[in-house]
């Protein structure tokens, strides 16, 4: 149950940070890589005020 948990939070962010990703398929491995250039600048600033409002500031419940 917790890589399903963990599998969907990475597919989620990837997709959130990123507005462009591109399909590899490694013969064991199957995943989107994102295209650096296509980054959300404003989900991006979003996400480390958010990650710092919980980890430095210890706002988490």
């Amino acid at each position: 149950m917790v890589g399903v948990i963990l599998n969907l939070s990475i597919w989620f962010a990837l997709h959130t940070l990123f507005r462009k990703t591109v399909p590899v398929h490694a013969f064991p491995l199957n995943f989107d890589r994102p295209v650096l250039t296509s980054v959300d600048i404003p989900a991006l600033v979003l996400a480390i005020a958010a990650a710092t409002a919980i980890f430095a500031l210890s706002w988490a419940c």
